[in-house]
């Protein structure tokens, strides 16, 4: 039977980083890491990383700078998945964040997967809602200097970056620039989480269309949730995807990457160790989800006993 690759892109809290390893620790699997070039690691973190996994084997991969909403998101992807298969080949590649934890026990997850080999499972957005936003222009139109993060800005600078940002649309607009031709329909723009599990069929897929992807999202907007759809739609693999219908970020759906992820109070919300958060934490665990984000163990650390109890029951 064919292992599964757990690919992990994360920024800090590597204490966090080490538990949410020793849940996913296990012969069947191989641990792949990317951290955040911006942060300090020190032997001693990367120590500790690998120290939390008995059985599986760990690799760190080379370190660049990845920032929300640009395209170093699917660069660092890319690698990832590089990375795993010019290893080995496996049954299932699990893309996480730093910042997710498993929800079910690995024999449970394994099984599944094993039951499921042909299927991709991530989670669809809402295609009404983004047209009404007319998101496409994330990836008809060209965005610059996305590395730089609004929230990192003091209120002066913030405005000053917003309005470059509709001042770079609107101009677009009227010189009606279209980077997909006219084509979005096509070619199959539609959003899609950046989180997912594949198999090895798909990331052979995927990794055979990097010119394909630099083309199209080089210099796009949130492209991490975006390129996946149109690249599986041209390598015939849309009919893959085991849960096709959109979410709509309210409580009690299932969301078909199998991630638990409560939109619906926050952008995402961050778990606390509240008896009302356990309770929705259940609720997804018998909505059938096998991880859930997001954590901050170090602010709540009630969470950490009561993860590792729904590891061992499930």
């Amino acid at each position: 039977m064919k292992k599964h690759a757990y690919l992990i892109i994360a920024y800090d809290k590597f204490e966090q980083l080490a538990f949410q390893v020793s849940l996913l620790d296990d012969p069947r699997n191989d641990i792949y890491i990317h951290i955040d070039k911006r942060s300090a690691l020190s032997d001693e973190t990367i120590t500790l990383i690998k120290n939390s996994a008995q059985n599986s084997k760990i690799y760190f991969t080379p370190r660049m700078a990845v920032y929300w909403g640009h395209f170093s998101l699917v660069e660092c992807e890319l690698l990832l998945y590089q990375t795993a298969s010019d290893n080995e080949e496996y049954a299932f590649y699990h893309l996480l964040s730093g910042a997710d934890l498993p929800l079910r026990s690995q024999d449970y997850i394994h099984n599944f997967f094993q039951k499921h080999a042909d299927k991709t499972f991530v989670t669809r957005f809402n295609e009404k809602q983004a047209e009404d936003l007319k998101l496409y222009r994330v990836v008809e139109h060209y965005h610059f200097f996305r590395k730089i993060t609004p929230r990192n800005l003091s209120p002066f600078p913030r405005k000053i970056l917003r309005a470059y940002q509709i001042i770079e649309s609107k101009l677009q607009t009227i010189l009606r620039v279209d980077r997909l031709h006219g084509k979005r329909k096509e070619m199959g723009f539609d959003g899609y989480s950046q989180w997912k599990s594949i198999n090895h069929s798909v990331l052979t897929a995927i990794l055979s269309e990097r010119d394909f992807i630099n083309k199209h999202f080089h210099h796009t907007f949130c492209s991490d949730e975006y390129y996946f759809g149109m690249t599986l739609k041209k390598a015939g693999l849309l009919d893959t995807i085991y849960h096709q219908p959109a979410v709509n970020d309210i409580p009690n759906e299932f969301q078909g990457n199998l991630r638990y992820v409560n939109w619906w109070d926050g952008h995402p919300y961050e778990w606390t160790d509240s008896d009302h958060d356990k309770a929705q934490i259940e609720q997804g665990i018998a909505l059938g989800h096998f991880f859930t984000r997001k954590f901050d163990l170090n602010k709540y650390p009630g969470l950490k006993d009561f993860i590792q109890e729904k590891v061992k029951e499930a």
